[in-house]
């Protein structure tokens, strides 16, 4: 009996001991689409004439993310989810949304240079849906250390020969999820 308290007890000690170590992940899931007005998530485009191209600025300004957490935490990765509705009234051809993420008091346009993008074909008369994740981009991960960023959105199309393209832009979904790890060293 004594010897299996003894075990017991042993093993007990050992759990309390060990469970301050490891790799203890904070993950957060962040609507960033919640951040912008609704004039900020949507657009009109075009008309475009047949066979030109065209773009359309959707928004462009400061954003507040997580005031703080740079203090207890270092961010290991970012994955980002995004979707755009398409309502095209006229017109077929191909569209890219790219979102644009910067440091604070930058211009997202110019100084991210690898935008997140997501692709679609339109055709006439029809509302599409695009989707997009993207995971491990290193300098995406670095921006989620600082209180505020910069995000900028912008649909480029080019036009098929024909009628002219226009309708209507919606981005549906946009959102982060971080995974942060205790800078803390045991």
């Amino acid at each position: 009996m004594r010897t299996r308290l003894k075990g017991f007890l042993a093993l007990l000690l050992f759990g309390a001991l060990t469970a301050g170590c490891g790799a203890k992940s904070l993950i957060l899931r962040i609507d960033l689409l919640s951040f912008l007005t609704a004039s900020e998530t949507s657009a009109h485009y075009g008309p475009i004439p047949g066979g030109l191209s065209d773009s359309t600025t959707v928004t462009s300004r400061s954003i507040n993310l997580l005031p703080g957490i740079h203090d207890i935490t270092s961010v290991s990765d970012v994955t980002v989810e995004a979707a755009g509705a398409f309502a095209n009234q006229t017109g077929s051809g191909n569209a890219q949304v790219k979102i644009y993420v910067s440091a604070a008091g930058t211009d997202p346009f110019t100084t991210d240079t690898t935008p997140i993008v997501i692709p679609v074909t339109l055709a006439p008369a029809t509302t599409d849906t695009a989707a997009v994740t993207l995971g491990g981009d290193s300098q995406l991960a670095a921006l989620f250390l600082n209180d505020k960023a910069q995000l900028g959105i912008r649909v480029a199309f080019t036009s098929n020969v024909g009628p002219a393209l226009e309708g209507d832009f919606k981005l549906i979904t946009l959102r982060a999820i971080v995974t942060a790890k205790q800078d803390i060293v045991h």
